[in-house]
């Protein structure tokens, strides 16, 4: 069997195995979680030459967007829907929503669970917006609704990053510059997202030591090289590897655990011989979503691990990925956000997106904040094998909510 139909068998294979998954699948979040994890990975084709090392929160814009949509008709709601893959009935829409939102939140209110979601609306003071789209943002969002002066742009500014810098544990400073904000900004929707997480086998920080790391066939450089052996799920394919890197659920002083929600990174290694641009131009949800649950069933095997430690900052404007995505009229004076004013004179100027990870010996931390600016007016057992997971070349990763399958960080590491 010649590489070719091998790769054509494994994609029939793989396939095949996708039309039963749902009857064994542990993801529980339904239609939004699907719409959700198809849009990261559509997200990420449209982003992964940007940089060396890339990590986006495609959650974080897909909650964003989520909290506009209700506030979108016509044209403008059905682009919007068309490209977040959202449920058009829109109160069925919010239904789903708020279950997801329900599968991170604490099981007590005090408590502090691994992934704290906040959203909030910052509108121009005196403006008339609809108490019909104030009380959808408060009642399916929890969002918080901040009258400000946009014309005092500094200070406007300063108000919303130091809420993103409160949301996000400081990881994110500064989400909002000064400049952005013109004469006719009415409206800037934020969504703030922070995960901390402890690994389940935390690595000894006497082990790790410089080792080399292959940035490409002909470049080579020293990182620090975290590395321990442990049980792990494990699968190999044609192709590439993947290994699952579960987070410890947290609990509280009476040992009950804080949140349903249980976290794993998972990590796609390339063989020497491939590469990552081959992996990452293979990948689509489909195939994605069948390598998960397929590695998500498997026993787990002793894994001799190497993962360097890294960090990885990221700032996109998402206007472009997005409109090449479909989504042009929001950007456009045909824009329709009428649920929100009454009136078709809002339309999107600018869509920020920041990200934050750090991955140590302990675990990992990561933020992410998307902002919407809209302005009104008109547009612009036994002994058991050993295997090896050495991770000392390019590679791709993602943090994963395991009960709803939920993605919540994609991203890859070509120089860490």
């Amino acid at each position: 069997m010649n590489g070719k139909t091998a790769k054509l068998f494994i994609l029939i294979i793989m396939i095949t195995f996708l039309l039963i998954t749902p009857l064994f699948s542990r993801e529980t979040g339904g239609e939004v979680v699907e719409a959700n994890n198809l849009f990261t990975m559509e997200l990420y084709q449209q982003l992964k030459s940007e940089g060396n090392n890339i990590l986006i929160s495609p959650f974080s814009v897909f909650n964003a967007f989520a909290m506009l949509y209700p506030g979108s008709d016509g044209q403008t709601q059905h682009v919007i829907s068309q490209t977040m893959h959202f449920e058009q009935n829109i109160q069925q829409f919010l239904d789903e929503m708020i279950q997801l939102q329900v599968s991170f939140k604490p099981i007590r209110e005090y408590e502090k669970p691994a992934l704290n979601i906040a959203n909030s609306l910052w509108a121009q003071q005196g403006y008339p917006i609809l108490d019909s789209y104030f009380d959808i943002l408060q009642e399916y969002f929890q969002s918080e609704i901040r009258s400000v002066d946009f014309s005092d742009s500094l200070k406007t500014a300063n108000e919303i990053n130091q809420w993103v810098n409160d949301k996000t544990n400081g990881k994110i400073k500064e989400i909002i510059n000064p400049d952005i904000i013109g004469q006719l900004t009415t409206l800037i929707l934020c969504n703030a997202i922070h995960f901390k997480g402890s690994w389940m086998n935390p690595f000894s920080e006497k082990n790790t030591k410089p080792e080399t790391f292959f940035v490409n066939p002909t470049k080579e450089i020293q990182v620090d090289m975290m590395n321990h052996q442990k049980e792990y799920r494990y699968q190999e394919y044609i192709g590439f590897k993947m290994l699952e890197m579960p987070y410890k659920k947290e609990y509280n002083e009476q040992g009950k655990p804080v949140s349903k929600a249980d976290y794993s990174m998972i990590i796609f290694l390339p063989d020497k011989e491939s590469s990552l641009e081959e992996l990452e131009n293979q990948l689509n949800y489909y195939l994605m979503k069948s390598y998960i649950s397929s590695l998500l069933r498997s026993e787990s095997v002793q894994v001799a691990v190497k993962i360097p430690k890294f960090r990885v900052e990221n700032t996109f404007n998402l206007n472009e990925p997005l409109m090449a995505m479909g989504m042009e009229n929001p950007f456009t004076s045909l824009a329709d956000f009428s649920k929100i004013t009454g009136k078709k004179d809002l339309f999107i100027s600018d869509v920020i997106h920041k990200t934050y990870i750090d991955v140590d010996e302990k675990g990992t931390e990561a933020a992410a904040v998307t902002a919407i600016i809209m302005p009104r007016g008109a547009m612009p057992g036994p002994v058991e094998e050993v295997k090896e997971f050495h991770v000392n070349r390019p590679f791709m990763y993602l943090i994963r909510e395991n009960s709803t399958g939920s993605i919540i960080f994609i991203g890859k590491v070509r120089n860490p």
